[in-house]
Formats: structure tokens, C-alpha cells, sequence
């Protein structure tokens, strides 16, 4: 734990401000009561702590804030939605559940879809022992303040031998008038065995004041199911959003995500991957692209616990102007954990003297029969092929941007939803020209 060193005006209002319904059965009140204490104690992350010695709050959380109440929204611009084919769209106004604005039409018989306060007891009983299960309120800030203020968090439970079809679409919105806004978005997924889901994070503001969004999930993964992930930011308003998902692998299983951040005053995406029964396999793909005075930042962290699984993680950013773009990925290979395949690659392209790239991949192995690989790349681009495009007669500037799309594409190709990707790359190729 950091030793506190000083009390921002945030802070205070944050932990002045708490409460909790102890008669709420979904408030889970002692254990947000220890959060809020953890918060109060830790404040907020510095350059001091090493997991945030790249990434600087002070910018952020020395403004003032107003806390996201729980008033429904009427309405919102849904007119650049990036899937277009019909979803299970679940809205989220500044971190609350949006029933009305979501459509759950497609949603099959037997999956549950909604806040904790509305599930039945049994469903409940369910799955009270996951929440917080797999999220360290101890040591992580950022975590203890989003359990601390998320009052309703909202459940995905998909029951054994479950395929569902339609893709769920987190809509995730923060809305406010002149005032900056905070608000504590909390999501828990479980899938049961055989079960296939697709799931989609899209992010999005309204508003001319700034808007702190502190997303934290966490993901079940059961035995023999296959989960796709998709989280995509692009918001040009000044937005700042931490966004940690923590996922645990059961035996057989795979978990596939996808993560691209194209725009925001300050990102912050927290993946944490615990392979945790034999057979799992995990992919981790991303794409972070900064200009301005943007940051974006990356963790992951890829946890072998059991022998015989795989994991292959690749992640590209492309800097610009004046911006800053953080790396730090840890594979850690635990000493049961024999027969492990993995593999860790960060390749970044700095398009001006004046961008930073910090990266920091790292391997720690305590197994003696693996085969592990990481690696990271810094350049810029190719005047080589510069020169073979505009010989060709190719201004520069679409030579510039041909050869970034090809860069950053490698990444969208994985992507298998067709509206998705092909959504995705229209944006890319906008945001790419000079």
C-alpha cells in the first residue's frame, strides 16, 4: 500500500459524499464500506506508484466534479453507432443501467440481463460470492473507488450449454451540460460451461465539461466456452476513462479481446488474464492510436497457473503531435505451469520528434518446459516505401496514410464482426488522413 501524501479536493468530495443503503440487497455494504476506507487511505494513484509512474492524474483530478446521479436520460445521439446489424444493446447513462433506452429483444430464454437490485434471490444467490471476487481493493485505487460507488452494478449470466447469437453492446454514455461529471460503471459477467458470447464496449460523451468514467469488470469464463471481446473508444470530447476488466479462465476455455482506443484527453486499460484451469487459451490484440497532447495507457497482465495453455498478445500504437502512449505488459508463468505457450509482442510508430512511447514488456517465468517469447518495437515510418508510394504518384499525404491503415490493420483484422470492422476502418482511415 502508498502511503497517502496528499488530499485532493476530489478525494474529499468523493469519500464526503459516499453512503450506502445497508437495507439494499445488491449494495453489498461492507464490503463498499472497505473500499471507500481503502480510497480514503490510498487516494488517488501518483507517478510514485510504479504501475502509474508513466501516467500522470494531476491534470484530471484537480478539477471539480459532480457526482453521476442515478436520473434517467430520455434521450441520446445513437446516429454513430459502429454496429449495424440488430444487438442486445445495453445503455448506460453516466454508469447507470438505461432500461429504457436498451433493447433486449433478441436477449434468449435463460440468460439474465439487468442490475443486481432486479435479479430474483436465486439468481442472486447465484453468483453473490463472484462480485468482487477476482478486484484488489487493497492496493488498487482506482478499483476501491468504483466498488465503493457503484450502487446497482449490472450482471451477465449465461447458463451452461448457451449459445448466444446476437452480439451484447455495452453503450456506455456520459452525458453533462456545464459541469464535469464522475461516474462508476460495474459490470459482472459469468458464463457457464459450453456457453459462446460475443460482447462489444463502445464509448461516447455529450456535453462541453469533462467526463470521468471508471469502468471495472469482471469476467468468468467457464469450462469449454469461447468469449469474444471488443472494447472501442473514439471520443473526441475531452474525456478520461480507467477501464479495468479482469477475466479468470476455466479449463478448455477461450477468451479472445480486442481493445482499440483511437482518441480521449487520458485512457487508462487495465487487462488482467488469469489462465486458471488447464486447456485455457487467451488472445489479446490492441490498437492505440494519440495526437494532441492525448495519453493513452495499456497494462496487461497474462497470469499462467496451470500447465498445457496458450496466450499470444500483440499490441501496436501509433503517437503523434505531442501525445503520449504507455505499454507495460507482464506474462507471468507460475511453477505448475508446464507445457505454457506464450507470446508478447508491442510494435509502436512515432510520427514526430515530440511524441513519447513508454514501453515495458516483461516475462516472468518459474516453469522450466515453456516456450515464451516478448519483444517490443520503436520506429518510424518507412522512407523507403514513402518514396516506391509517391514514385508511383501518390501525394504524400495518402502515402503517409496508406501506410499507417496497413500498419494499424493488422489489429482490425481480427476482428470478426464484418459491421464492426468494417465501421472501424472507416474511422481509421478518417482519422489517418493528413
Amino acid at each position: 500500500m502508498v502511503a497517502l501524501e496528499t488530499i485532493t479536493d476530489l478525494q474529499e468530495k468523493l469519500v464526503t459524499e459516499f453512503h450506502v443503503d445497508k437495507n439494499a440487497r445488491a449494495n453489498f455494504s461492507s464490503l463498499r464500506e472497505k473500499a471507500i476506507k481503502s480510497f480514503s487511505s490510498l487516494g488517488f494513484p501518483t507517478l510514485r506508484n510504479e504501475d502509474w509512474k508513466y501516467t500522470s492524474l494531476s491534470s484530471i483530478i484537480n478539477l471539480p466534479y459532480e457526482i453521476a446521479g442515478v436520473e434517467q436520460i430520455e434521450k441520446f445521439d445513437s446516429s454513430s453507432s459502429i454496429l449495424k446489424e440488430r444487438s442486445i444493446e445495453l445503455v448506460f447513462i453516466n454508469g447507470h443501467f438505461a432500461s429504457k433506452l436498451s433493447d433486449t429483444g433478441l436477449k434468449p430464454d435463460g440468460i439474465v440481463l439487468d442490475t443486481f437490485s432486479r435479479i430474483n434471490d436465486e439468481v442472486f444467490s447465484l453468483i453473490k460470492s463472484k462480485y468482487g471476487a477476482l478486484t484488489n481493493i487493497d492496493d488498487n485505487a482506482m478499483v476501491a473507488l468504483n466498488t465503493a460507488h457503484a450502487s446497482d452494478p449490472f450482471l451477465v449470466y449465461i447458463p451452461d450449454n448457451t449459445m448466444v447469437e446476437p452480439i451484447i453492446h455495452f453503450k456506455f454514455i456520459s452525458q453533462n451540460k456545464d459541469s464535469n461529471v464522475i461516474s462508476f460503471p460495474r459490470i459482472l459477467i459469468i458464463t457457464g460451461k459450453n456457453t459462446e458470447v460475443k460482447l462489444l464496449e463502445s464509448f461516447g460523451s455529450e456535453g462541453s465539461g469533462m467526463n470521468f468514467s471508471n469502468l471495472v469488470s469482471e469476467i468468468f469464463v467457464g469450462e469449454n466456452s469461447r468469449v469474444e471481446h471488443f472494447k472501442f473508444q473514439s471520443d473526441p470530447n475531452e474525456s478520461v476513462l480507467f477501464n479495468e476488466t479482469n477475466v479468470v479462465q476455466s479449463a478448455s476455455c477461450k477468451y479472445s479481446n480486442n481493445t482499440i482506443s483511437m482518441q480521449g484527453k487520458l485512457i487508462r486499460n487495465n487487462l488482467n488474464i488469469v489462465l486458471q484451469e488447464e486447456g485455457s487459451e487467451t488472445e489479446l490484440f490492441g490498437l492505440f492510436m494519440t495526437k494532441d497532447r492525448n495519453h493513452i495507457d495499456n497494462h496487461t497482465l497474462v497470469d499462467h497457473v496451470k500447465p498445457n495453455c496458450v496466450s499470444n498478445e500483440l499490441y501496436k500504437g501509433i503517437i503523434n503531435d505531442r501525445s503520449t502512449g504507455v505499454f507495460n505488459g507482464k506474462i507471468m508463468v507460475r511453477q505448475d505451469a508446464q507445457k505454457t505457450n506464450a507470446f508478447q509482442s508491442n510494435k509502436n510508430m512515432l510520427l514526430t520528434d515530440t511524441a513519447t512511447i513508454n514501453t515495458k514488456p516483461q516475462l516472468e517465468i518459474f516453469a522450466d518446459d515453456v516456450k515464451c517469447s516478448h519483444g517490443a518495437t520503436t520506429g518510424q515510418l518507412d522512407m523507403e516505401a514513402m518514396f516506391y508510394l509517391q514514385s508511383r504518384g501518390i501525394s504524400p499525404g495518402n502515402a503517409k496514410a496508406m501506410l499507417l491503415e496497413a500498419f494499424a490493420n493488422e489489429i482490425v483484422d481480427k476482428i470478426k464482426i464484418d459491421s464492426l470492422r468494417d465501421s472501424i476502418k472507416v474511422m481509421l482511415g478518417d482519422y489517418l488522413k493528413v
